[in-house]
């Protein structure tokens, strides 16, 4: 996107009939019910290859989460607490990314209900639990949503890292995302505990994904009240093991991840789709 070079010479190789393909980094692709920007996409590239959702467009192939290729994530009894990763986005409209916030008002939607959630969490699991953000270069996006964090939660942990949350979930014990984004895409994947919080407001689902996603509330892993969401963890935070291996929570998983991040034991099948 912020490579003009690359750009000149993709549309040189478009002109003289090469072929363009787009491999799905995460977000909310084949999820998010209001996302511009895969409409745009899907005119531009004659195949994309999704993370194993599909639609009536041939251009779609079924890959695979090529990000958490290799990864292996281990979580034993010292592993605490919760990672909240905090974005910014511009306080102005003109976002066309669906499933965040895209107006100051859903920005402060959003706010209020991270703080709902962290103040009803018990003290001891908010001394044991961060929120994690991104330094945006160039003052690219401005600190509103962290500095309004930090006000309201001065004793709280905050910590900067460009590393995926993934790589601290061997520490923390339980990945919570606000937003319909890359990163639960790859907890889930990965098979880590993880709780979602989306507000219907700000992360409307489309339809084809309706069912995958009621089958994640009724596992307790997606809720629409922040609130709830805290209540859930200060009731189940000695026995998230338990909860997440059940048999009902790992289905919802599994068919989850099946349709929308899913593993592969053979990432060479990317080259033979290619090949052909």
């Amino acid at each position: 996107v912020f490579n003009e070079p690359f750009k000149f010479f993709a549309a040189k190789k478009m002109i003289n009939r090469g072929k363009l393909f787009h491999l799905q980094h995460g977000g909310s692709y084949g999820t998010s019910d209001d996302y511009p920007v895969e409409k745009i996409q899907m005119k531009l590239y004659d195949k994309f290859f999704s993370w194993g959702w599909s639609d009536k467009s041939k251009k779609t192939e079924k890959l695979f989460c090529q990000k958490t290729i290799a990864i292996k994530i281990k979580q034993n009894k010292k592993t605490s607490g919760l990672i909240i990763p905090i974005f910014e986005w511009h306080l102005y409209p003109g976002d066309i990314v669906g499933g965040r916030p895209r107006t100051l008002n859903d920005i402060n939607l959003l706010i209020n209900n991270i703080d709902i959630f962290f103040s009803t969490l018990r003290d001891d699991i908010k001394i044991k639990s961060a929120f994690k953000f991104l330094k945006y270069e160039n003052n690219l996006y401005p600190k509103y949503i962290l500095n309004s964090l930090k006000s309201k939660f001065k004793k709280a942990s905050f910590f900067h890292s460009k590393k995926n949350s993934i790589y601290y979930l061997n520490k923390y014990k339980v990945y919570v995302d606000t937003v319909n984004s890359t990163g639960y895409l790859e907890t889930l994947n990965l098979n880590l505990p993880t709780i979602l919080i989306f507000d219907e407001h700000i992360c409307r689902i489309r339809q084809s994904a309706q069912k995958e996603f009621l089958s994640l509330e009724k596992a307790k892993i997606l809720f629409k009240d922040a609130k709830a969401a805290a209540k859930f963890i200060n009731e189940n935070y000695e026995k998230i093991d338990e909860w997440w291996f059940s048999k009902k929570v790992q289905l919802a998983v599994k068919n989850f991840t099946n349709k929308f991040a899913r593993s592969t034991n053979n990432p060479y099948m990317f080259l033979e789709k290619l090949k052909k």
